[in-house]
């Protein structure tokens, strides 16, 4: 199995793996992540979450990058990986916040 199947078999995400890479997906895989690291790393603090929600994301997305070969030249750039690297941070802090805010009582009044 390869490193990205295996990344996304721990959250259920191998059908998406087929899929075209749309913002829904990248939303929901972001979401998954999140999830599993919250149940599956007792202890590590949410630095080290989102960290390796970083990293799993980067694996997993990488099958998308290696599927098409043009693609998959430019997007090994250094430049390249530093900014999918950032966008990647970036999502997984949208859905850490999505998912505490789910997770905290609405006490508004």
């Amino acid at each position: 199995m390869t490193a990205p199947a295996t990344a996304a078999q721990k959250i259920g995400f191998v059908d998406y793996l087929k899929s075209k890479l749309t913002p829904q997906l990248l939303e929901d895989l972001a979401k998954r992540l999140v999830t599993y690291a919250e149940k599956n790393l007792p202890g590590a603090s949410s630095v080290e979450k989102k960290a390796y929600c970083v990293e799993q994301a980067l694996i997993v997305l990488e099958a998308f990058d290696d599927r098409v070969p043009v693609l998959g030249k430019w997007m090994d750039l250094p430049l390249v990986d530093w900014l999918e690297k950032w966008a990647t941070e970036q999502l997984i802090e949208w859905a850490w916040g999505a998912a505490i805010a789910l997770a905290e009582p609405n006490t508004a009044a």
